[in-house]
């Protein structure tokens, strides 16, 4: 077998491992969280604070430097010329 081949196999074999313990661990959280709700937030991650915006705290200042910045971008990208397409020309 071709060590290319068996690098292949081994890399697809290693993220199959990953996707069962992920899998394990999923289906371990959903049936404990049964019994104990609180454990299975505090394994997923779903008691952090995340952080929350409302509409009075995104001002026009904020609104102003998105749009400088996504005109910035605009003027980075640097057209190409266009390419003529050369006549042949034919004596008569």
């Amino acid at each position: 077998m071709n060590p290319l081949m068996k690098l292949y196999l081994y890399e697809n074999w290693c993220e199959d491992l990953v996707e069962k313990n992920e899998f394990a661990k999923n289906y371990g959280t959903f049936i404990g969280a049964f019994s104990n709700i609180e454990m299975a937030r505090a394994i997923t991650g779903e008691g952090r604070t995340n952080i929350q915006s409302s509409s009075e705290d995104f001002d026009l200042e904020e609104l102003e430097n998105i749009r400088n910045h996504t005109v910035k971008k605009i003027d980075n990208k640097k057209e190409e010329p266009r390419r003529h397409r050369r006549r042949v020309v034919t004596e008569e």
